[in-house]
Formats: C-alpha cells, structure tokens, sequence
C-alpha cells in the first residue's frame, strides 16, 4: 500500500485526538469517500494481529485445529471492522446524527489503528512469554480504560453530542465486540 497524504493526515489526526487535541478531527476525511478509505486501517494493523494470534497459537493459548482457528479469528476480525459502523447507522437515525456519521466512522477506524498499536505489543508480549501477567494485566487494564476514554473523545467531538450520549455510544461499542467475541470463544473452546 502506498500511503497517500490522506493516509498520512488520518494517522496524524488520530495521534492528535490521542492526545485529546480535537484538532486532529480536522486533518481526516469526513466524506463518504473518506469514511470508506478509512478502512485502511483495518489493512494496516492486520499484519500486527496476524503475529500475534500466531503467537497466541504457538504459546499453546489456543488449542485444536489451526484452521478452524484462523478462520474464527479471521471472522472476529472483519466482523469487528463491520459490525459496528452498521450499527451506528440506525443509532445515528434514531438520534439525528446522520450528518457526522461519516466523520464519525472515520474517526474511530483511524483511532482504533492507534488503540490496537497500544494493545498489540503488551499482549504480543505476554502470550509469547516476555513479560509476565503480573506486569501485563495492569498494562493491559490502564490501556483499557485510556481506549475507553479516547473512544469516548472521539464520539463526542465527531458526533458532536453530549458527553452522556458518548459514553452511550462507548457502550454501544463494547456491546457490539462482547457479542461478536462471546460466540467466538464458544466456538473456540467448544
């Protein structure tokens, strides 16, 4: 992939807004087009979490047959990518945002790219046996709650609603990955 200025724009805009500067709101796409090229960065991180379900499977994480696996985990994560921007279309309906949907849905792809860099190398980590869960979980919970903070800047500042309408939208997130991932580890272990 080439990176385009565009490209380069969004990921600085998402480094702003993880620094909880709305100006980096201004430097993405927030058109139709935008919103679908914004999905790059479901390309752009793949890579990354490829590795690190190998090395999920290699640590002996998870156990059966690895093609059955990769195509759970490859399920997860379009479904992932998906899911919740059509989710978001009938929340947008129901409240009246429609007009911000779009920059929106850019934003939080963008931002889910520098959430996912952050989560990545603490949990690649601890699964292939670097640091230990003593270390990892408190890592892994602070990021948690910065992701569910900088999820809910970028919501209200590309929305542009409320604070409370935010963190509603936060939830409807959360939501959607639980029932996405639930099934899946049934699945997995069933």
């Amino acid at each position: 992939m080439i990176v385009t200025q565009k490209t380069a724009n969004a990921v600085l805009g998402a480094l702003k807004l993880a620094r909880f500067d709305a100006s980096g709101l201004k430097l993405m796409e927030s058109s139709r087009d935008g919103f679908f090229n914004s999905f790059w960065a479901a390309v752009i991180i793949a890579p990354f979490f490829i590795l690190f379900l190998a090395l999920k499977w290699q640590s002996g994480f998870v156990e059966g047959d690895i093609v059955r696996y990769a195509v759970i985990e490859a399920s997860v994560y379009i479904m992932s990518w998906v899911l919740f921007p059509l989710v978001m279309i009938e929340i947008c309906k129901i409240f009246g945002w429609q007009k911000n949907y779009f920059a929106f849905g850019t934003a939080r792809n963008w931002t889910v790219l520098v959430q996912n860099s952050l989560y990545l190398p603490i949990a690649m980590a601890d699964v292939s046996g670097l640091i230990d869960i003593t270390t990892s979980a408190p890592m892994l919970q602070v990021v948690f709650i910065y992701m569910l903070i900088y999820s809910w800047f970028v919501a209200r500042g590309a929305l542009g609603v409320s604070a409370l309408a935010a963190v509603g939208v936060v939830v409807a997130d959360l939501a959607v990955a639980i029932a996405i991932n639930i099934p899946a580890d049934m699945l997995l272990n069933g």
